[in-house]
């Protein structure tokens, strides 16, 4: 499972062979949540226009999302400016 929580969203894969698309469409509406399935054409051109340049980080934050990527966890940033 993908979250992003700037988005709202998270993608999910599933072993069909366990679970149907309808079975999971209806716990998640259990939940009290509206599902929308997103072809991977779209979510390519999504990914796209909201990408990040972490070229242009700095050195600590690079390294930090280098380690989350590399353990495959959430990194969940909280950015304030100046009062």
């Amino acid at each position: 499972m993908h979250v992003d929580l700037a988005d709202d969203r998270f993608d999910v894969r599933f072993a069909t062979d366990r679970l149907t698309s309808n079975d999971l469409l209806a716990a998640i509406r259990e939940l009290g949540f509206e599902p929308e399935i997103v072809t991977a054409a779209a979510r390519e051109q999504d990914a796209a226009a909201t990408h990040i340049d972490t070229g242009a980080l700095p050195d600590d934050l690079q390294q930090l999302l280098a380690d989350a990527r590399t353990r495959e966890q959430l990194l969940l940033l909280q950015f304030t400016g100046p009062d």
